[in-house]
């Protein structure tokens, strides 16, 4: 090995800044061989039409201001003092576990690009939405799990006995695991949900037990959030949801039938009721309103002979359950405009009290 620090010494120069002039030179030679073969690398990503090698690079190249500096500190360290003891460790021993240290975040920066990328460009190209739920809780699982056995590594690397720590992690997870049955509950919920598939971000859907109904926004790890009507994010925990009936009003198709009732007037001629009706329905499908086709197509009957009017009623699909309101609406309007013409009553309710004079 060349005793460099024997010819700064004939210049009146110490060990130290000996050191520091070959940290300082060695850091740079490092990070141009990088950079260059960084630049070579960008040189190819850009044949390339997606993003992900371009974003590796940049990764890449933040990480390897940090391995120049190691290694050219390394390298200083041992060509002026040789492999020496340092807190009990050798030199090239403090060497490896900042090799770890710099890898293993290398190694987890690159799997959630990874992850990413397959969430921004693969994803919402598939045929199933799954992966689009399932990839964001999976990531924050892996990126864990990846932290903790690098901890670990460098603690058994640093000579820390870890056989404790990992019965204590045991026995620890069982008082967190019964401490946090609830989370880890919804947690598997959230996984159950997510397999099962009977609801998924964009469905419309109604909580019986809940009284909730709206859009589903988010199925994540803990919670699922809600879109309600009035414009309020409903937050509710995965396992009241996986335990609730749920009506979703968007399978198996998000067309939905309708069902409206009303009564005309003891008299009345029912023939011309029926001809009202598809003449309000035929104006209903011209506006849009409702679908008629072979699969859906709109009925009406007489129902019952109530009280005190002759009660029908109409059905109708309309192009989503959100939808039934304005349809509605539409067609009491249209219904009162053309039976107030046809001349034909709509009732209300009436009694007749008969009195009898005591003798």
């Amino acid at each position: 090995m060349i005793d460099f620090s024997s010819y700064f010494a004939e210049w009146g120069i110490g060990r130290e800044i000996t050191a520091v002039v070959l940290f300082v030179v060695f850091s740079i030679l490092i990070e141009v061989v990088f950079k260059i073969i960084l630049k070579t690398g960008r040189h190819f990503a850009k044949k390339t039409k997606h993003r992900l090698d371009d974003e590796i690079l940049n990764i890449m190249s933040k990480k390897t201001k940090y391995l120049s500096i190691v290694i050219g500190a390394y390298l200083a360290v041992y060509i002026v003092y040789g492999n020496i003891v340092v807190l009990g460790k050798a030199l090239y021993d403090w060497f490896l576990i900042a090799l770890l240290v710099a890898a293993g975040s290398l190694i987890i920066k690159l799997i959630e690009a990874g992850l990413d990328f397959y969430m921004l460009y693969i994803a919402p190209k598939t045929d199933s939405s799954i992966d689009d739920e399932i990839i964001p809780m999976a990531k924050r699982l892996i990126v864990t799990s990846l932290y903790i056995i690098i901890i670990i590594i460098v603690l058994s690397q640093l000579g820390i006995d870890i056989s404790p720590l990992i019965a204590g992690l045991g026995i620890g997870g069982l008082a967190v695991g019964l401490a946090l049955q609830d989370t880890l509950s919804n947690f598997f919920s959230g996984l159950h949900i997510i397999a099962d598939r009977p609801i998924k971000a964009g469905d419309y859907i109604r909580i019986e037990n809940k009284g909730i109904e709206g859009y589903v926004k988010e199925i994540n790890w803990r919670t699922s959030r809600i879109l309600a009507l009035g414009n309020k994010l409903v937050i509710i925990p995965n396992k009241d949801l996986a335990n609730s009936i749920i009506i979703n009003y968007d399978e198996p198709s998000k067309e939905t039938g309708h069902l409206v009732t009303f009564g005309v007037a003891y008299g009345s001629d029912i023939n011309k009721v029926y001809k009202v009706i598809e003449k309000v329905m035929k104006q209903l499908e011209k506006e849009g309103l409702i679908i008629v086709n072979e699969r859906f197509k709109p009925w009406w009957r007489i129902d019952e002979l109530g009280d005190f009017s002759i009660n029908f009623k109409a059905g109708f699909t309309v192009p989503h359950y959100t939808k039934r309101f304005a349809a509605q609406k539409r067609f009491l309007e249209l219904l009162y405009k053309e039976l107030s013409k046809a001349k034909i009553d709509i009732p209300f309710p009436t009694q007749t009290i008969y009195l009898k004079r005591g003798k």
